[in-house]
């Protein structure tokens, strides 16, 4: 049997849950977040989250990590790093289902990005590798 790549609807569920807290815990980069949140503010932000549709892709019932897109058109990417490999089928699977939204002068690009801390090398390899080209780079300004 060949290993396919199933990707699933974040649900409200207990596994869900958990499988998402797992994830969030052992991620080694962040844009978003300095740090973690308790499980109870995880599962009320997995009850509520803002985005337009948010993926766990799974291969032989394995979970390789989860998928989000946004409003604005941008791809959130948290796989593990052991399964990055699976990502260009991952990437092919959503753009046969989802279409960029339409473009909104100065709030939305025509296409899909993706925003990728600078630290991580081996998923700016993965995105390099599909043809992606770099279009920006973000500073935070601390105001601290």
């Amino acid at each position: 049997m060949s290993d396919q790549i199933i990707l699933k609807d974040v649900q409200p569920i207990e596994e869900h849950f958990n499988l998402l807290y797992s994830s969030l815990s052992q991620r080694r980069f962040n844009i978003s977040h300095e740090n973690i949140p308790s499980f109870d503010e995880h599962v009320k932000f997995v009850i509520n989250h803002p985005y337009r549709v948010w993926l766990i892709a799974e291969v032989n019932k394995t979970a390789l990590g989860n998928i989000y897109i946004h409003n604005d058109n941008s791809i959130g990417v948290n796989i593990n790093e052991e399964h990055l490999q699976h990502l260009p089928i991952i990437f092919n699977m959503i753009f046969k289902k989802w279409k960029p939204l339409p473009s909104i002068p100065s709030v939305r690009n025509k296409n899909f990005f993706i925003n990728i801390p600078q630290e991580n090398d081996k998923l700016v390899s993965v995105i390099k590798n599909l043809g992606a080209k770099h279009i920006q780079s973000s500073y935070l300004l601390d105001q601290t």
